[in-house]
């Protein structure tokens, strides 16, 4: 994984994702995932993130790669 730093500075670079394009039965689920990207971006916590959003921290490493692969 790439250092925090770094990663923030990647991030002001990514479009906020648009909830509505998501179809409303998996929009709880991705705006948890969404929340849990944005939160390990800020620093927080793993097991903070877990308790927040129900999302353990290797699915967390797991997002913040795919977020990292779309940038691409």
């Amino acid at each position: 994984m790439m250092e925090l730093g770094i990663l923030q500075q990647i991030r002001r670079e990514w479009e906020r994702p648009c909830f509505d394009a998501v179809p409303e039965g998996k929009r709880k689920t991705f705006e948890k995932r969404v929340k849990a990207v944005d939160m390990y971006l800020d620093g927080i916590a793993n097991d903070v993130i877990e308790q927040t959003t129900g999302i353990e921290k290797t699915h967390i490493y797991k997002y913040v790669n795919y977020c990292l692969a779309l940038k691409e």
